[in-house]
């Protein structure tokens, strides 16, 4: 099935094209609305998200196919410690190349990231 483009981005990284947008996330558990850039590639192997603006203690990037780092790994989403990508606020194809370079380049994976959970805080709200 055919990948949508209606309101997407086309870049070329390589040899491999991809889509890319930018759209605001409610089920985000820890900034919900916050803007979120999401990429997939043509072939659905690659497909990332990466929320604009965060904290470096809190920076991840949200793994949802299969192919990341030269690795394939089918299964659930996986959230990995990445660089800061871009400037806060501002989106550009350079930036997106970098984050898709750095998402497909062969290498180790990168720290996992675990959200710390408030339970206290969680359970009385």
């Amino acid at each position: 099935m055919a990948i949508s483009k209606k309101g997407k981005r086309r870049i070329v990284v390589g040899d491999r094209e991809f889509l890319w947008w930018v759209k605001e996330d409610w089920e985000n558990y820890s900034a919900p609305g916050a803007p979120t850039l999401t990429i997939i590639s043509a072939n659905r192997r690659v497909v990332v998200r990466y929320v604009l603006a965060q904290s470096e203690e809190n920076r991840h990037v949200v793994v949802l196919g299969p192919e990341f780092r030269g690795i394939t790994r089918p299964g659930p989403h996986r959230r990995f410690r990445c660089p800061a990508f871009g400037l806060p606020g501002e989106v550009r194809p350079a930036h997106i190349a970098e984050l898709i370079s750095w998402c497909t380049e062969t290498g180790d994976l990168p720290d996992l990231y675990e959200r710390q959970v408030d339970l206290v805080a969680a359970v009385t709200a």
